[in-house]
């Protein structure tokens, strides 16, 4: 240390690198219920999936400091939920199924079932380093119209000239 400071730039212990742990849980969705793993923790739970089973989660949720959720997309099963837990706070990550069997053979799991499916979810969002920032509210209602039709070609209107074997 230089005479007439006050510290110094290299204080002893300062090479050790603070640990950062965000608490992540799983949810494996189904029509009736809800299956919640967190990650490396045996706590699991089992909750309607109705608007008292989401309030019950997100309790469950915040009194153990989960900070990320994971949830497999699950044909809308999934929607109340996810935005239960948006509205409460929580960074919730949907993933593809996918996604989630992919990390599963990664792991080389074999296994399935509802619990299992929740832990797996659970690692699997631990393990993801972006998180993208959900859509837009606004353009939720849009996505009825995002149908396979509505991707195809736009056909020719009556005011578009098309050649004699159909093309434009």
């Amino acid at each position: 240390m230089v005479e007439g400071t006050v510290g110094s730039h290299h204080k002893e212990g300062s090479s050790k690198m603070s640990e950062h742990i965000t608490i992540c849980a799983g949810i494996d969705t189904g029509k009736y219920k809800l299956d919640v793993a967190i990650d490396r923790c045996v706590d699991q739970l089992q909750v309607d999936n109705t608007a008292d089973g989401h309030a019950a989660l997100s309790a469950w949720l915040k009194w153990r400091r989960v900070k990320r959720i994971g949830i497999e997309a699950s044909g809308g099963y999934e929607q109340g939920v996810v935005a239960h837990l948006r509205r409460d706070g929580f960074v919730v990550v949907v993933f593809q199924p996918a996604q989630v069997r992919a990390y599963a053979r990664f792991l080389l799991q074999r296994a399935k079932n509802d619990k299992i499916d929740a832990a797996l979810i659970a690692a699997c969002t631990a393990a993801i380093k972006k998180i993208h920032a959900p859509p837009d509210r606004k353009l939720l209602g849009l996505t009825s119209n995002c149908g396979p039709s509505s991707r195809a070609w736009p056909q020719p209107s009556a005011n578009t000239e098309t050649s004699p074997n159909g093309s434009i």
